[in-house]
């Protein structure tokens, strides 16, 4: 046995949302001991504002055996971390002062919530010398082939040794496949896994979130409002206001945003001579 050759460790980052389970249950498929192998683990960062991904991790693991360790960031829950950090760089505009959000630019929530807490771990365990092949949880769909690519290009110039791997880019499932590979091993198909905060939502996925949690989208909406990004550019973890995208009115609103519709302030019985009702 070649003793110089350097161990090779299969990562699984399975954040809980279809696609990345949908790569599991076809690999425990093909292998139901999958979990059993020595040179196999499956990932989890927890972020502490992740309650659909965490439940559907807690899930697999408590009633089909998956063997996932979460890991968790230094900084604590990622909401608390942001509401905490406030933002005071300009003493002439006290009107400005707020709490810090994502950047968006360089995704550091990802980072420090994410990928740091995960390599950290991976790191303590198995060592900087390992080949780590990672498995990433990418459809087959234009927006993520050209992630995988740019990620392939970024981790090819990393000093440690990272294969990355798209399992279901190379079998051409798309997330409608995903979801049907969920509900045949499951007999459901997993919400998406998302921080509840999240600025990568679309305006149909804040729509959606505040339909099946709406006190938390709720709590997002105060979050958003009280930073410093709002308070000066009137937005924050969307390109438009989440309480306007959810139309949600704010108490302290004096004026409507649209034109008022008659009701019974506007009484007047003349309105029945030239109308059909009568």
């Amino acid at each position: 046995m070649d003793l110089s050759k350097p161990k090779e460790i299969h990562v699984y980052l399975i954040s809980g949302g279809r696609e990345s389970l949908a790569m599991t249950i076809k690999e425990i498929k093909k292998n139901p001991d999958f979990f059993d192998r020595k040179d196999v683990v499956g990932l989890f960062a927890d972020t502490l504002d992740d309650p659909l991904g965490k439940e559907t991790n807690d899930y697999m693991k408590k009633y089909h055996n998956w063997k996932i360790h979460t890991v968790y960031s230094k900084y604590g829950n990622i909401r608390e971390y942001y509401e905490n950090k406030e933002v005071d760089n300009e003493p002439d505009h006290p009107e400005y002062i707020g709490h810090a959000l994502p950047s968006q630019a360089n995704k550091d929530c990802s980072q420090k919530f994410k990928i740091i807490p995960e390599c950290k771990w991976l790191f303590e365990t198995f060592g900087k010398d390992c080949i780590y092949h990672l498995y990433f949880g990418f459809d087959f769909s234009k927006k993520d082939i050209s992630r995988f690519t740019r990620m392939q290009t970024r981790l090819a110039k990393t000093k440690i040794k990272q294969i990355p791997h798209a399992p279901l880019i190379e079998q051409q499932l798309t997330r409608s496949d995903c979801g049907k590979i969920c509900n045949d091993y499951m007999g459901w198909i997993p919400e998406r896994s998302q921080c509840v905060m999240c600025f990568e939502r679309t305006i149909s996925d804040w729509k959606h979130a505040f339909k099946i949690m709406p006190r938390a989208i709720s709590r997002i909406i105060k979050f958003e409002e009280s930073s410093k990004l709002f308070k000066k550019f009137g937005y924050g973890l969307s390109a438009k206001p989440i309480r306007k995208i959810l139309r949600i009115p704010d108490k302290q609103q004096t004026t409507l945003d649209i034109k008022p519709c008659p009701c019974v302030e506007d009484f007047d019985m003349d309105i029945c001579l030239t109308s059909d009702a009568v």
